[in-house]
């Protein structure tokens, strides 16, 4: 239902980084850790001051072995 929610949420509102880092975090502790870098890029590309979201990112990194990517 989470996923729902942010997905409305983003329709309603294209450019709400949190919706987005929020969709990310829950892919992210779902396991699809690609979902969850592509989310977490959108959030930072609308939002670049958002420190907790590329440290999202880069756990998300991390946890496909991309390590590079994380730091």
């Amino acid at each position: 239902m989470a996923f729902e929610n942010y997905n409305k949420a983003i329709d309603l509102e294209p450019e709400l980084s949190p919706a987005y880092t929020s969709r990310g975090l829950s892919h992210l502790a779902e396991g699809r850790y690609e979902s969850a870098i592509a989310d977490m890029d959108l959030a930072i590309e609308l939002n670049p001051d958002s420190a907790s979201t590329y440290i999202s990112r880069g756990v998300s990194h991390e946890a496909v072995g991309n390590l590079e990517a994380a730091l």
